[in-house]
């Protein structure tokens, strides 16, 4: 069974130029304090210092140092006030095998799943991406049974396959974009200058990863003739639940590592993606 991942969108960028660059390396209006007059001054322009806006806004053009319009902040968000860095090239995709996950052979169970990470490929979303991965289905067998007794399993529980998680990018979406929110648009990664989208979907490839290898999956009921014919059919009703919680859960944890930090998947329709600053 597919499962759909979180869409990766793109995001923003805006470019400033060396004269955004204050003194003391940190985004500054040219004529703030901050800026090319150094601390305590207003750069005027042509060499000169004082405090003349008319002389500034003759000169630049550029808006007012206490609104410096330019300078993007990702709706709400604050401007980062670091020199702005360049992206990193977004990490290239580990595809390898995770090993076997969940593997029960009994006489009625054919449990058997192991799980990997595929190499990226197409089919995500328009000018964007998403990261899933692909789940076996269970099946449970039909039976015959005798006052209320089950006398034949019909074959196996079974449930077999590969766990494939794998990026999708659709057209017009690249690893190198802009991460539009999430992973590549907090503090800490603005900093590193991890804020690609090919960086935000491998955090979704890592989130999954080691959810499989933090968690244990779900073991199947132990299934034997003359057990009464209702027990059998609530533990493999809840055992299909069991897997399916697992799958949510394992999507939720990503939601929460990944989408919901810096600026959030929830706040991109009332904010819109975040705006990077890029030199």
């Amino acid at each position: 069974m597919d499962r759909q991942g979180n869409a990766g969108k793109v995001g923003k960028a805006s470019r400033i130029g060396s004269d955004w660059i204050g003194w003391d390396g940190n985004v500054a209006h040219p004529d703030a304090p901050q800026g090319g007059g150094g601390p305590g001054y207003f750069d005027t322009g042509g060499g000169e210092f004082g405090n003349g806006a008319v002389d500034r806004d003759a000169r630049s053009g550029r808006p007012a140092p206490e609104q410096p319009g330019p300078l993007p902040s990702g709706g709400d968000d604050a401007v980062p006030t670091a020199k702005p860095k360049a992206p990193n090239a977004p990490p290239a995709t580990d595809v390898r095998s995770l090993g076997m996950q969940l593997e029960v052979q009994e006489t009625h169970v054919d449990v058997k799943i192991d799980a990997e990470v595929a190499a990226d490929g197409t089919g995500g979303p328009a000018n964007g991406a998403f990261t899933d991965f692909t789940w076996p289905a269970m099946s449970a067998p039909q039976y015959d049974s005798e006052n209320g007794k089950v006398t034949k399993f019909k074959g196996k529980l079974t449930w077999k396959g590969t766990i494939t998680i794998q990026t999708r990018y659709g057209t017009g979406g690249k690893a190198t974009d802009l991460s539009c929110y999430g992973r590549g648009t907090t503090p800490g990664d603005i900093s590193a200058g991890d804020i690609t989208l090919g960086f935000h979907e491998n955090c979704h490839q890592v989130d999954y990863a080691n959810y499989l290898k933090q968690k244990m999956l779900p073991n199947p009921p132990t299934l034997e003739l003359g057990m009464e014919a209702t027990d059998y059919d609530k533990a493999a009703e809840d055992y299909k639940k069991a897997i399916a919680d697992f799958r949510t859960k394992m999507e939720a944890d990503s939601t929460k590592r990944t989408d919901e930090v810096g600026h959030k998947e929830s706040e991109v329709d009332s904010k819109g993606c975040y705006s990077h600053i890029l030199p």
